[in-house]
């Protein structure tokens, strides 16, 4: 019996009349596969393809590039352009109208999101009083579910059950009513650097403060969940890298600068925003 053993492929021959032919065909099989097992190629075949090959297929030639991981690249890309955002400044000069003029002493939360809605051209055959008077109101006074109280134009104690009433409108709700005049999202715990990607954007955000930016005592929990004693709600218009300041435009108050500790401390009690895009 003869024994052949090549690159792992063993064969035996038994001895007999044909053990030459046999030989010789076992050989050359040996031969080819041993050609294909190493990837060798002849005349004519196609360079076999790696990651990070570019065709060009106009030229007909293969160019090799350096292999890009895109996960990567991408999360590098993103951190740069985020820092990028960080420095600009983003002013939007939203009209900023006044709740108090109106007596709408529950409104904030619907003149912010008109002033937003009509920095992005949307609603602008509405004045104050004629949007508020649309405000969804819950049925149930759930401020998750609609306005809390039954208009804006008027500050109760106790809702119709007993309990203690409040006097707003939660972000879901808020955006649902805002989608029918325009793009309008809930971003309710977006971080301070998505608010001001949305600002490089053209896009001003209605954002969950607290009235005095002192915090409003921390969070409470009352019969509907969670929420922060003497909220207060704005739309955040403009952004400074420089100082690191946030522009306001206060439904209340008026426009103005509040520094980046401030409004982090505020805005980051609850994290809630709707965007106007």
């Amino acid at each position: 019996m003869i024994t052949i053993e090549a690159r792992g492929i063993k064969a035996r021959i038994q001895n007999g009349p044909y053990r030459s032919k046999l030989l010789s065909l076992l050989l050359l099989l040996l031969f080819v596969t041993q050609l294909t097992l190493i990837g060798c190629s002849t005349p004519g075949d196609s360079k076999p393809l790696s990651s990070g090959t570019d065709i060009d297929s106009s030229a007909n030639t293969i160019q090799d590039t350096p292999y890009i991981n895109n996960a990567e690249d991408n999360a590098s890309t993103t951190v740069t352009k985020t820092q990028d955002l960080m420095v600009g400044s983003y002013l939007l000069d939203a009209p900023c109208y006044s709740q108090t003029e109106i007596g709408a002493v529950m409104g904030c939360e619907g003149a912010s999101l008109l002033d937003g809605l009509h920095t992005k051209g949307y609603a602008l055959n509405y004045d104050l009083r004629a949007f508020l008077d649309e405000m969804p109101i819950a049925a149930d006074q759930n401020p998750h579910h609609g306005f809390g109280g039954s208009s804006a134009f008027v500050e109760e104690l106790y809702d119709s059950l007993g309990r203690e009433a409040w006097n707003g409108i939660f972000p879901a709700p808020l955006a649902e009513w805002g989608k029918r005049y325009g793009n309008v999202v809930d971003i309710s715990g977006a971080s301070a650097e998505d608010l001001v990607a949305e600002l490089a954007a053209g896009n001003p955000s209605v954002v969950y403060i607290t009235t005095y930016w002192d915090g409003g005592g921390g969070l409470e929990e009352w019969w509907f969940g969670t929420t922060v004693p003497g909220q207060h709600v704005v739309l955040l218009d403009g952004y400074d890298g420089a100082s690191g300041q946030y522009h306001i435009c206060d439904p209340y108050f008026g426009s103005y600068w509040v520094d980046s500790d401030t409004f982090l401390y505020n805005y980051n009690l609850l994290h809630w925003a709707v965007a106007i895009r």
